[in-house]
């Protein structure tokens, strides 16, 4: 599965977001309700100075529901990331991941989807990333989608002089292959 998105704002000739998101993960069960996960996250932010954060890890995952219409899962992973900063200091530990996924196909046409993801530091417990993303999804014609979202994600200890907070309200159009 891999997702990716880019979002660019500019508000009175002020940019006032410029960043990108992507995720990739690979689900290998081994039991009805149990995978084995692994994933890798790419993030760029420039207002938060980030030139790129990786994420890799791998672990458990469970499916806690797991129907034609609603689905739920969760996974626990141990996992190695790596920050480079334009002006900050870069840096790299490891962490253990917490996320919880839900979607619900609500009929043939609409979809909600809500995702949470948490990656503490284990080198430094003042150190940890969260973000949030619930949407709703409204296919249209063939593969194409029209879809209202919010996210939001959070640093606690970002650079200094920088937000630790960004949240996102947007209307996009994707295509689903």
């Amino acid at each position: 599965k891999f997702s990716a998105r880019a979002d660019q704002e500019t508000t009175e000739g002020t940019t006032t977001v410029q960043q990108v998101v992507s995720r990739g993960s690979y689900d290998y069960f081994f039991a009805k309700r149990w995978f084995l996960n692994a994933f890798t996250t790419l993030e760029h932010d420039k207002l938060q100075d980030l030139t790129l954060r990786t994420r890799v890890g791998a672990g458990p995952g469970y499916w806690f529901v797991k129907t034609d219409d609603v689905k739920l899962s969760g996974v626990l992973a141990p996992f190695y990331i790596n920050e480079n900063f334009d002006v900050g200091k870069d840096d790299d530990s490891v962490g253990l991941a917490a996320s919880e996924d839900l979607a619900w196909k609500i009929s043939d046409k609409q979809s909600f989807h809500q995702r949470l993801d948490l990656y503490p530091d284990l080198t430094d417990s003042n150190n940890f990333q969260l973000q949030f993303e619930i949407g709703l999804r409204q296919a249209m014609y063939a593969n194409w989608f029209a879809e209202a979202n919010f996210v939001d994600r959070y640093d606690n200890a970002p650079t200094a002089g920088k937000d630790k907070n960004d949240t996102l309200y947007g209307v996009s159009l994707g295509y689903q292959y």
